[in-house]
């Protein structure tokens, strides 16, 4: 099993513990929600750093901080009100997203490059007589019919 799947094995699990909490579309989370999920210590909890990286990987997604908003409830592991987003919250949650943003528009900008390297490694130049004349033909490459 990859490091990916183990850790969305445990995000599956808060889910399933927590499905107050852990919504499809989330809420802000208590501060200090992972000293609330240790002190349950429950038996078949998934091994501390893998919980850890599901915990961190939830509340980093974009959908996550998009609901950091001032003045917002955050929750606890029962879906109960526990606190308030703040304003350096909300400020940090900004950042993330912008940081996120960035990081989605270079790997469309790499991944728009790799398409047309591939699209240039397709199309081949080659020299037709034409009356005597040799002309440069752009063909592309394609598989007979």
């Amino acid at each position: 099993m990859t490091a990916f799947e183990t850790m969305k094995e445990a995000l599956q699990w808060l889910r399933t513990q927590f499905p107050q909490a852990f919504l499809q579309n989330p809420a802000p989370l208590q501060i200090g929600v992972y000293e609330a999920i240790i002190e349950k210590s429950l038996a078949d909890m998934p091994e501390t750093p893998w919980l850890k990286h599901a915990l961190r990987y939830y509340v980093h997604s974009p959908r996550y901080l998009q609901q950091m908003k001032v003045g917002r409830e955050r929750i606890d592991l029962n879906g109960q009100p526990a606190g308030v987003v703040r304003d350096n919250d909300e400020a940090h949650a900004k950042e993330r997203l912008a940081l996120y943003k960035v990081r989605r528009e270079e790997k469309n900008r790499q991944a728009r490059q790799t398409v047309k390297e591939e699209l240039s490694d397709k199309t081949k130049l080659t020299e037709v007589p034409v009356f005597g004349k040799k002309l440069t033909l752009k063909k592309a490459h394609s598989t007979p019919l």
